[in-house]
């Protein structure tokens, strides 16, 4: 295997489209510091889109008077920088609702006619005043949450009432704002939940619905739930939705708050799992793929109550910020699957390996290749395969040499190149062209716990700087 070159990042504005974009959240509650480094670096990923939650407590401490001035801050500098915002509507308000701490975190604005009004009057001022740079509004935060939504218990009718009544407002004012709604996860539990939100008429609200996963292994299940949604929006007159995938991410660092809390976790796992995630969302046609978060918290802050430091960003909080392993992963896939790349359904790809190492190690080869996950994009014409092996990524585990077959009928490899997206490292490998079945073969591919690629040096010449 010879280095010939390292992938080259390109920015948010070097990008023309995308389905990947990061999370902005929680500067409603000063989670983290709002400095112009973090705006530089998110920049430099290349993501197309950024979730920011508008804090309706931060904005209205006097009653009718809105002062969207942080706001402002956030969403012109991602304009300035190519990354287009949607806003996440929340959340309550101590001037409406019996919330104990100034955030009301999961206050819910619907129980008095006071509180309704103050809402509808909130949102109106919020899209007026961005209805020039910004046409994505979603509707509260994981309303299935009993933390989110108070003073409870959470109920999908209250629900699909607070998206309607918002939805009404927002359309009012932009008749071609999109509306995302519904934020549920990715558990067994969540399957009743989403069919009664169907039952109620969510899906005439919404143009998307967006869901929520925090799993170690993103491949399990996730292919079975995308195709439960798919099927719920039709069987109840939806299929219009797009379907957004708004918040995954995984910690650097073992967490004491919230999702993933006590798994086992450092800066190479998470860099590991970020791109397990954003290639598995990305091959199961996600309309959009966010990871959750740009920084870390200094803490996590609820109801008043300022827990633990949290870590799922791809910086820390340190002054200047630094970025993380995670970071270069993510900024590798986002310059490799802009809009140029798209799943390929005509490509094969699998794996194999040769006789006398399964001969050797019976046991072992099997389980390789059961655990091992193919997928194929293309890109500017020519294929384009991920391969990893479906194993934790919690622990170190050493690459296995397998054969890399790929059959193509109307796309061909010329110079073929393998990437390792963690690294950016750039390789020629041996292959074999095989020429009466247009078939590819790369001789002793490393699977690893985390995605390689392999690509067509021509199709990522614009992504890659050549070391000649």
């Amino acid at each position: 295997m010879k280095r010939i070159g390292k992938i080259s990042p390109r920015t948010s504005n070097q990008i023309q489209s995308s389905r990947i974009g990061i999370g902005f959240e929680c500067l409603d509650r000063k989670m983290w510091d709002d400095v112009d480094e973090v705006y530089d670096y998110a920049v430099a990923t290349g993501a197309k889109y950024a979730r920011v939650q508008t804090g309706w407590s931060r904005t209205e401490l006097v009653r009718g008077q809105y002062d969207f001035t942080w706001l402002d801050r956030t969403v012109d500098k991602l304009l300035a920088g190519g990354i287009q915002p949607w806003l996440n509507l929340g959340y309550g308000n101590m001037l409406y609702t019996d919330a104990p701490a100034p955030d009301a975190c999961g206050w819910v604005p619907l129980y008095t006619e006071e509180a309704r009004t103050g809402w509808r009057n909130y949102i109106a001022a919020l899209v007026r005043h961005f209805r020039d740079r910004v046409s994505l509004y979603e509707v509260w935060n994981e309303p299935y949450s009993k933390g989110f939504w108070l003073p409870g218990p959470p109920s999908q009718s209250e629900y699909v009432e607070l998206v309607k009544l918002t939805a009404e407002v927002i359309r009012g004012i932009l008749p071609e704002a999109k509306i995302i709604g519904g934020n549920t996860g990715t558990e067994l539990w969540f399957a009743p939940c989403i069919e009664e939100y169907m039952k109620l008429g969510l899906g005439r609200y919404l143009d998307v619905y967006s869901y929520h996963r925090y799993r170690v292994m993103p491949e399990i299940e996730t292919p079975e739930w995308i195709n439960f949604y798919r099927a719920i929006f039709k069987k109840y007159g939806a299929d219009h939705l797009e379907l957004w995938q708004g918040e995954a991410g995984f910690p650097s660092v073992t967490s004491e708050t919230e999702a993933l809390a006590g798994v086992p976790m450092n800066e190479e796992i998470q860099a590991r799992l970020l791109l397990r995630s954003l290639l598995t969302d990305l091959y199961l046609e996600n309309d959009y793929t966010s990871y959750f978060t740009i920084s870390d918290f200094k803490y996590y802050y609820k109801n008043g109550f300022r827990n633990k430091p949290n870590y799922f960003g791809l910086l820390t909080t340190d002054t200047p910020p630094r970025p993380k392993k995670s970071y270069d992963a993510f900024r590798h896939i986002c310059t490799l699957f802009d809009s140029s790349t798209r799943r390929d359904k005509t490509t094969l790809a699998t794996m194999e390996t040769c006789n006398a190492l399964a001969e050797k190690d019976r046991y072992s080869f099997h389980e390789k290749i059961t655990s091992s996950n193919v997928v194929a994009f293309e890109r500017n014409g020519r294929p384009l395969i991920a391969w990893w092996q479906k194993v934790s990524a919690l622990k170190d585990s050493s690459p296995y040499p397998m054969n890399l077959l790929v059959w193509s009928p109307d796309k061909a490899f010329q110079k073929p190149v393998v990437i390792d997206p963690l690294t950016g490292e750039v390789f020629e490998y041996d292959f074999i062209y095989e020429k009466p079945d247009c078939r590819v073969k790369i001789l002793d591919a490393p699977l690893k716990n985390y995605p390689m690629l392999l690509a067509d040096r021509e199709a990522v010449l614009n992504c890659i700087s050549v070391e000649e």
